[in-house]
């Protein structure tokens, strides 16, 4: 759910995050998805209500979809936070920086 939240949360031209207590609140996200979407509140994570609602979004809803151009926009305009600019050279430095930027390693990734 936190990765999502800060997902939520990058606007062009950003270069940092916004505060914790000013992400999208996890109800809210799990209201605006409606019935699409469920949150285990124990583990944090976001899932599909059923497995087949991945496919139905794609082929009936992809003129709402986010395209792969935003997603990829909203991935870099994150990893080019100022904090971002710094390298962590140690170990722990770099594991406190992923415990701050959840969204950090998916950005990295895909």
């Amino acid at each position: 759910m936190r990765e999502l939240q800060e997902a939520l949360s990058v606007e062009d031209d950003m270069k940092d995050l916004i505060p914790v207590a000013d992400l999208i609140h996890p109800r809210y996200v799990v209201e605006c998805c409606e019935s699409l979407v469920t949150h285990d509140e124990e583990t944090q994570s976001v899932r599909l209500t059923h497995y087949t609602l991945n496919d139905f979004l794609l082929a009936e809803c992809k003129s709402v979809l986010l395209t792969s151009v935003n997603l990829a926009r909203a991935c870099l305009t994150y990893l080019d936070f100022a904090e971002f600019d710094v390298p962590c050279r140690e170990k722990a430095l770099l594991q406190e920086r992923l415990n701050t930027y959840v969204f950090a390693e998916y950005a990295a990734r895909f």
